[in-house]
């Protein structure tokens, strides 16, 4: 962390070094999502599924210097990773989702 920019996000290091690896410990394989799904006209950026498959549970995997509740200075997306992950909810079947940082 120490010898990123302190604008970087750290988002491969949070997904690469603690995310993936906690939840391969709990039995999921989680996979990237290259491309962004739309639903009802909004599109949602969901960062990776628990297992190959479209209907598999969405995980949504921020840097560790993002707050998951606020968004992004950058100000993309257009939400927080907490509300993204819950309006997707709300207007897919998805039971669940993991909205997932880690504080540093």
């Amino acid at each position: 962390m120490a010898r990123l920019d302190e604008n970087n996000s750290a988002t491969t290091i949070t997904r690469e070094l603690w995310t993936v690896p906690l939840l391969q410990s709990l039995g999921y394989e989680p996979v990237y999502t290259a491309t962004a799904e739309v639903v009802e006209g909004q599109t949602y950026a969901i960062s990776h599924r628990a297992e190959s498959g479209e209907n598999k549970p969405p995980i949504h995997i921020i840097g560790c210097r993002l707050e998951i509740d606020k968004r992004p200075p950058s100000g993309t997306p257009r939400l927080s990773a907490h509300a993204l992950v819950q309006e997707y909810l709300n207007k897919t079947e998805h039971l669940w989702a993991i909205a997932k940082s880690k504080n540093l």
